[in-house]
């Protein structure tokens, strides 16, 4: 194993790195959080257009269609890269998953249709997957298409919907058969914000992220809104969730978080000695770590995986789970560190880090559940990669 990037992908880390020390503004940021209820402001804007002007857009696209097609792992520095300093990408990040996935699964029709619409930014998505009884278990899924026609119906409901208030259309798991079909019946579909039948009630969290619950009604929708082949909705479902895992586990933030406590621990003192030689906090800073090479060693091993072409659905779970547990851990033990001040908001000019790791906990809970709660991936990892019975 080379545990050393390629001169190339060094070079693109490096050309990455700068670009987001330049942009990525203490003033980007705070309109960030501003604007998170409601449209991007001007800066995150003008922060989409410049990447869009790089072509970072379309990292993963082929070069016919006039993208970078660049590898896997190429594709994970990018990721990682705008992870670590917390840009405002997550749109862009789904339509990229989006891409990949028409590419992969859709029809002729559905790839001369709506790629060129979403590699000129002319739409945006949601994922619209969960569903107030069907989240954990999202093969019950009880949202239906039923085919009139030309069209297709759509009446249902979907919930912790992000940036559903922000985009152009759901990207959106829905059932075309009997609901005892499960994963059998199940067919994916682009759905226009702009139908009418479509209302949207916004979920303010703890951690300061808006998610949204998504009701359809009778919403009428062509029928080549079909993505790929009726029924085969899990496929592709599954294929962007690997990704969305990965993403959601990467160890970026966890690193930020324990190399700002680190430098915390050591310009600040306690009766007159810095906190890094608190014997109790210096032992809890060498676990994290620890951890965290433990948690970019597996993001690295999966993404191997998946370049290789290998089934990566054990892996990216086993990263998920790992990580943002990891990522809790590391933000509970920031707040330690740095005390009762350790929960100013970012507002308070007296926040330690800027509030970063104060943010970083109680956005926590997002994590574990985003993608597929922990205790389902724990399943997958027990039933698919230990090969232990179902009880």
């Amino acid at each position: 194993m080379n545990f050393y990037f390629t001169s190339a992908q060094q070079a693109w880390k490096n050309e990455i790195e700068q670009f987001l020390r330049t942009e990525v503004t203490d003033e980007l940021l705070a309109e960030m959080y501003a604007h998170e209820k409601c449209e991007a402001g001007p800066l995150e804007r003008s922060f989409e257009q410049k990447v869009i002007d790089r072509n970072w857009n379309k990292i993963d696209v082929a070069k016919e269609l006039g993208g970078l097609e660049m590898t896997e792992m190429e594709k994970y520095i990018f990721n990682r890269s705008i992870n670590r300093v917390e840009a405002p990408y997550y749109v862009s990040s789904i339509t990229s998953m989006v891409i990949n996935a028409i590419s992969k699964f859709g029809t002729e029709r559905n790839r001369i249709q709506f790629l060129p619409l979403i590699l000129d930014g002319k739409m945006t998505f949601g994922l619209g997957y969960s569903e107030p009884s069907a989240g954990t278990d999202l093969a019950n899924l009880r949202t239906t298409a039923v085919r009139e026609g030309d069209e297709w119906v759509i009446n249902g409901t979907k919930t912790w919907n992000t940036v559903g208030h922000r985009v152009t259309h759901q990207w959106l798991l829905a059932r075309t058969g009997d609901v005892e079909g499960r994963h059998q019946t199940l067919s994916m579909f682009l759905v226009p914000m702009s139908a009418e039948g479509i209302s949207i009630t916004p979920i303010h969290t703890w951690g300061q992220h808006t998610v949204n619950e998504i009701f359809f009604e009778n919403v009428r929708i062509p029928i080549n809104h079909l993505i790929g082949n009726e029924n085969d909705g899990w496929r592709i479902v599954n294929f962007a969730l690997n990704l969305e895992r990965i993403t959601i586990g990467d160890a970026s933030i966890s690193e930020r978080m324990l190399e700002e406590a680190i430098d915390f621990a050591q310009q600040t003192k306690e009766m007159g000695e810095p906190l890094i030689e608190n014997p109790v906090i210096a032992a809890k800073l060498v676990e994290a770590e620890i951890a965290v090479e433990i948690c970019s060693l597996l993001c690295y091993e999966a993404i191997s995986k998946l370049e290789d072409g290998q089934d990566v659905s054990v892996d990216a779970a086993i990263v998920k789970v790992y990580g943002s547990e990891l990522r809790a851990n590391i933000a509970a033990l920031s707040m330690d560190i740095f005390g009762a001040s350790g929960q100013l908001h970012s507002t308070d000019e007296d926040a330690p880090l800027r509030g970063f790791a104060e943010h970083q906990y109680r956005i926590a809970p997002f994590y574990r559940f985003g993608g597929g709660t922990n205790e389902v991936q724990r399943n997958i990892i027990a039933q698919r990669g230990l090969q232990l019975a179902r009880r």
